[in-house]
Formats: structure tokens, C-alpha cells, sequence
């Protein structure tokens, strides 16, 4: 369910601020956002470490990490 915030946090910031939208309304939707993937790891990451598998923990980091890059990334292109 936290994925599905996420991903529609993250198309939502994306068509706003491709239509012009002043970037201080977005931060508190880029902040429940960023929220959003701390949970989504935490919560992806938890029962791997407790068992003491850190490799899969290590390669469950990157599903809710790839989100995050996805909209720096678009922020920086224009």
C-alpha cells in the first residue's frame, strides 16, 4: 500500500510540476512523499535484517529507493 503512495505521489508531482505549479505548494506533497519511501523501506528491509539476511535486505533497498531518484532526477531536467 505504501508502494501505491508513492508512485502516485510521484505522477501527481510530476504532472504539477510540469503544468507550472509554484514549488512551495509542493513540498509538503514531496515531503509525505519522501515519508512514503522511509516507510516503504522500513518496511521492505525489517524482516531481512532481523533474520540476518543483509544481501537480500541490500537488494530489497532498491524498490522504494528507485521512486526517490526517479524525481530527483526529473526535477533536475527541466
Amino acid at each position: 500500500m505504501v508502494d501505491l503512495s508513492v508512485v502516485g505521489l510521484l505522477v501527481v508531482l510530476h504532472h504539477l510540476a510540469a503544468t507550472g505549479t509554484d514549488p512551495a505548494q509542493l513540498r509538503p506533497a514531496t515531503r509525505l512523499m519522501h515519508l512514503c519511501g522511509l516507510l516503504t523501506l522500513a518496511l521492505n528491509t525489517s524482516e531481512p535484517v532481523l533474520a540476518g539476511h543483509y544481501g537480500r535486505a541490500l537488494f530489497d533497498t532498491v524498490a522504494p529507493a528507485e521512486p526517490e531518484g526517479t524525481r530527483e532526477l526529473s526535477s533536475h531536467q527541466g
